[in-house]
């Protein structure tokens, strides 16, 4: 039995998706960036003692969260093309060219990375607001020590 109706569906659905998908992953990108711009502006040594190793650890679980938010928005992407692609075949032929539950699991997985990426972003986003609070707690001295 040919499914036009949810192929419909699916056919405005995927595009959606692979769009939130493609925002997720510049914003992804731009949290790393804005991480490593980070590191360079305040150098690991500006935080309290108490306070560098978890600036580090922190530092580094963003780095490759972000990289695994970036590779997981690429996939959900391409994920979402090639249902898609099946979508517009299985409506111009008029016959099922997938199972309708292999695209049903495409698109809720495709929307569940991007709840999951969601999280992450906000997470990491939140870790360098902390870190750029922990080390502006403590002042700078780089000019008095050049001039020693």
């Amino acid at each position: 039995m040919y499914h036009e109706t949810f192929w419909v569906a699916v056919t405005a659905a995927a595009p959606v998706i692979a769009l939130a998908a493609i925002v997720a992953f510049s914003d992804s990108t731009a949290n790393a960036s804005r991480m490593r711009q980070f590191q360079v502006d305040r150098p690991l040594w500006t935080f309290p003692d108490e306070n560098r190793d978890l600036a580090q650890a922190k530092a580094r679980t963003a780095a490759k969260l972000g990289g695994l938010v970036a590779l997981l928005c690429v996939c959900n992407t391409t994920l979402q093309a090639v249902v898609l692609a099946f979508s517009l075949t299985g409506l111009a032929s008029h016959v099922d060219e997938m199972p309708p539950v292999v695209a049903i699991a495409a698109e809720v997985a495709g929307i569940a990375a991007l709840a999951g990426g969601a999280v992450v972003a906000a997470t990491c986003r939140s870790w360098v607001d902390d870190m750029m609070a922990l080390s502006i707690q403590v002042p700078d001295t780089s000019h008095s020590r050049q001039r020693d």
